[in-house]
Order: C-alpha cells, then structure tokens, then sequence
C-alpha cells in the first residue's frame, strides 16, 4: 500500500490531497497525485498556484503534512474541508486559484 499525504491548515480545517509519496529508501523524494502517465505534482503548474495560494492563506497558522500513515489522521484531518475535493461545498483546485492575483489562468 503507498503512502499519501495531506497539508493542513488546522486553525481553518482545511487541507490539499498532496497525492502519493514518491519516495528512495525512507525519503520522500516528491509527490505525485492521479495515474502514474500524469504530470508530477512539481511540473504541474495548477498545482503549484494552489499550494503557493495555500501557503500565502494558512502559512503563518501553522500549515502540517500529515500522512496517512499518521494515528492523527483520522482523528483531526479527516474531517478538513478540502479544497480540490468532490465533497458537497468544497471547492476544485481551478476555482480555488480563479481570482488569485498571483497566477493567472493563461
């Protein structure tokens, strides 16, 4: 089974799937979300605006990656609105970075 991870904001209840751990040995080397024929999350410009815009909004909350290997998981992250999500008043990564003035749609 591989590993996933998310980044949370727990002061907003809020987190990004980040996707799969890619990892050599113990490290994690980057992650990957979708089909393995897809765009590393690092090459994927969408993703990159949603984590920057993430970052800019809950960087100074103290922001976490939580695994799901994590016991504190389940019991404070599962429940997060997350944004890229399909849960009903969540929002897709596209509208979440929409009418950010630090990227552009193009």
């Amino acid at each position: 089974m591989s590993e996933s991870a998310s980044l949370a904001c727990s002061e907003c209840r809020v987190q990004i799937d980040l996707g799969k751990a890619v990892k050599d040995l113990s490290r994690v080397r980057y992650f990957h979300s979708g089909d393995s024929d897809k765009k590393r999350n690092p090459d994927n410009g969408l993703i990159s605006a949603v984590l920057w815009k993430f970052l800019a909004e809950h960087g100074y909350h103290g922001v976490r990656v939580y695994s799901d290997y994590d016991a504190k998981y389940d019991d404070e992250v599962a429940g997060y609105e997350e944004i890229g999500g399909d849960g009903i008043g969540e929002v897709s990564l596209r509208d979440y970075v929409a009418n950010w003035s630090g990227w552009s749609l193009g």
